[in-house]
């Protein structure tokens, strides 16, 4: 629900509906007010779809971005281009959108290492792969419609959310009992935030590390009132779900079981417990934004940023050797190595998903530690160790 101050007084818009502007191939999601009439603002045409408006004494002309003139009518010193130009974009269902948002899987792609690609994700699941067997069985990938190629109209600017807690994953006690799944319906992006609890502060902060400076108009989850209090705070106006219909938020819910399955693969596949189960989780989403192309043709991380991702690819678990981070003067023994074999745990991301040259390992030092925690590395130098690509816990 969103409040406003209008010409006529106080407003309260509920509903929203999205149309489009077939000859001027403008499109808008606009909110629904009593008694107010169909309007779009010409500030929008003309910023956003590089339109021009001429009115003088001998009328009011609209001229598109291909210089197309369309002559509007002025009603009570108001413009009008008339009932033709709008309609109702068609009611696409979640499950045609879900074809189009979530990328099926990887194709047989020319790899630097065999498996290289497909061990970030398991998506397309192989037969002989035995990380894949560790996964529920999906169903079966329907015919997407032709229609849909396209972007969906008005999903731009729209966040999808839920919470995952470790109950659904059956884990034991850890640090992070629960985490948010978010995905940007525009750009097909998604990611897992930790979070300590459902709160409404800790569901705020989960957003703001999502998507940084970028800004959404619309998020979408079921009718959580922490989720709720935080499309609030963050002014967002707040699209929900059909109570106790978990099909309406079927885009969400299907990304999450996705992320589930992900995350069982990369865990099972790295052999770390399931304690660690958000950061499977997190490098699963990202191995799916920087290697699948999704229903713009793009991959969801050239999508939002607008360049391919440019670190190494490294599969979750993979022996990977590293220059740990030594403080100015301590250089450690004079011949001993410099670099460290370890465990590769993922990439470490800014806030607004911004890579800055990090990714995280875990030194194999750390892994014969009796301690019951493992702590993890922020290095800038990683890579894959020469040879085949291997799971030293796993194997071990």
């Amino acid at each position: 629900m969103v409040r406003m101050a209008t010409a006529n007084g106080p407003a309260t818009a509920t509903d929203v509906v999205d149309v489009d502007v077939p000859g001027l191939e403008a499109h808008a999601r606009v909110l629904l007010l009593k008694g107010c009439p169909a309007v779009l603002s010409l500030g929008r045409l003309v910023e956003d779809h590089k339109c021009s408006f001429l009115w003088n004494s001998d009328g009011a002309v609209l001229i598109d971005s291909s210089g197309n003139r369309h002559e509007c009518v002025v009603r009570n010193y108001v413009p009008f281009l008339g009932d033709e130009y709008a309609l109702p974009v068609r009611d696409e269902s979640a499950e045609d959108l879900l074809d189009e948002i979530l990328p099926e899987g990887h194709d047989e792609l020319d790899e630097d290492r065999p498996g290289m690609i497909h061990d970030l994700t398991h998506l397309r699941k192989r037969p002989d792969c035995e990380a894949c067997q560790a996964k529920i069985k999906m169903s079966p990938a329907r015919r997407r419609n032709p229609a849909l190629r396209e972007r969906p109209v008005g999903w731009a600017h729209t966040l999808l959310a839920d919470h995952l807690s470790s109950s659904d994953l059956k884990v034991e006690k850890q640090d992070f009992k629960m985490c948010l799944v978010l995905l940007c319906a525009g750009t097909s992006i998604g990611d897992v935030i930790p979070v300590k609890s459902k709160s409404a502060l800790h569901s705020v902060m989960a957003l703001r590390e999502f998507y940084g400076e970028d800004q959404f108009y619309f998020f979408y989850s079921d009718n959580a009132p922490e989720l709720k209090s935080a499309a609030s705070n963050e002014l967002m106006l707040h699209l929900t779900s059909t109570p106790n219909r978990p099909q309406s938020n079927g885009v969400i819910e299907r990304f999450i079981q996705l992320v589930i399955d992900g995350a069982r693969c990369l865990l099972h596949q790295s052999g770390l417990p399931v304690r660690y189960w958000t950061l499977a989780a997190r490098a699963f989403c990202h191995g799916r934004n920087v290697s699948l192309a999704a229903f713009h043709g793009e991959t969801p991380w050239k999508a939002k940023h607008g360049d391919e991702f440019k670190g190494a690819l490294i599969p979750f678990g993979a022996k990977v050797v590293f220059r740990p981070f030594r403080p100015p003067g301590h250089k450690g023994p004079k011949f001993a190595p410099r670099s460290e074999f370890g465990l590769f745990a993922g990439y470490f991301l800014q806030p607004g998903g911004l890579w800055k040259g990090e990714y995280l390992v875990i030194s194999f030092e750390q892994l014969t530690k009796a301690t019951g925690r493992i702590e993890m590395k922020r290095v800038r130098e990683c890579a894959l160790t020469p040879g085949p690509i291997t799971f030293p816990l796993r194997t071990a």
